[in-house]
């Protein structure tokens, strides 16, 4: 690392979709490989860290404010800051969002049990479900990218009673350049995030744009008791997405817009732009019908964080 000024922390191991691995193959190359790179970093002399963890690590199951809403809906509510964790000792937490929790905790651990002359200045990106085009062909893996190619190609019956919370790629590229440059930044978690949104209404700007393309975008919303049975069977639905169904989760961004300076990107540009790249890159193949890519201003432009864009799962 000599002559380095600053390191991204960006890797960690993720569990193929639908999998539930054991819990130590991916806790603790997680922790281990975050202690790693930041002794060396210290060792180093480096003076800024920026690590990539994850909404998983503020919230991975439901311990916010809780409202009840017209139509059957919760409104849940996030207050991310240094003090909310996510509880590793509660069994309905997924091995997942204990390895990332874990792995954050030790970095800002490591930082504090530094001497003084080895201190470097650490901040984290905490995104939440990222979307956004991906950047090569081997991104088809990503959960997001799967998510969305089994809604383009109607892979599945419909869509579960679920909204996400979601970001766009390129502003987590960017808030990762925004850490190392903006002295506001240093010794605070940054959760980037967009909002949420319904499966169903994801599925219905796909169907907007695609069905005349003649993709076969399902926007049928299932019924709770046939995910109460699929999640009989499967422990990712049981863990994931049943105790979530009919929840509105809304997160505060305030920090990702005041101090890192960056306006979420619009759902629907995510949405489409991301969907463009997929059939550009053969993750989903082109109808006779498809048009060609019609991508917002933002990816059209290259704009802030596109030259290191890629949907990974954070």
């Amino acid at each position: 690392m000599e002559g380095v000024y600053a390191v991204m922390h960006t890797a960690s191991p993720f569990p193929p979709v639908g999998e539930s691995p054991s819990e130590q193959s991916l806790v603790k190359p997680a922790v281990e490989g975050t202690k790693r790179v930041l002794s060396a970093a210290a060792k180093a002399g480096i003076k800024k860290v920026v690590v990539t963890s994850s909404f998983a690590a503020v919230s991975g199951q439901r311990q916010s404010v809780v409202v009840p809403v017209l139509g059957g809906v919760e409104l849940v509510v996030q207050f991310p800051s240094r003090g909310n964790w996510t509880d590793t000792s509660n069994p309905a937490v997924t091995s997942y969002s204990k390895s990332k929790t874990l792995a954050e905790r030790a970095a800002w651990d490591l930082l504090e049990s530094l001497p003084e002359d080895q201190r470097f200045e650490l901040s984290t990106v905490n995104p939440v479900l990222v979307m956004g085009p991906p950047l090569v062909e081997s991104n088809k893996s990503a959960t997001s990218v799967i998510i969305l190619r089994d809604a383009i190609m109607a892979k599945v019956p419909g869509s579960p009673k679920l909204c996400f919370p979601i970001c766009d790629v390129r502003d987590v590229a960017l808030a990762h350049l925004k850490c190392l440059t903006n002295p506001e930044a240093v010794g605070k978690r940054h959760i980037i995030s967009s909002g949420g949104i319904w499966m169903k209404d994801m599925n219905q700007i796909l169907a907007d744009e695609f069905k005349p393309q003649n993709y076969k975008v399902c926007t049928r919303e299932l019924p709770n008791f046939a995910i109460w049975l699929a999640s009989i069977f499967n422990e990712s639905v049981r863990k994931e997405v049943y105790p979530r169904l009919g929840s509105l989760f809304e997160i505060n961004n305030s920090r990702m817009k005041n101090v890192l300076g960056i306006e979420p990107t619009s759902q629907k540009d995510s949405i489409l732009d991301m969907a463009y790249a997929m059939i550009e890159l053969g993750i989903v193949a082109k109808t006779s019908a498809y048009k060609g890519p019609k991508f917002s201003e933002k990816q059209s432009s290259g704009s802030a964080g596109s030259d290191v864009m890629a949907v990974t799962d954070l």
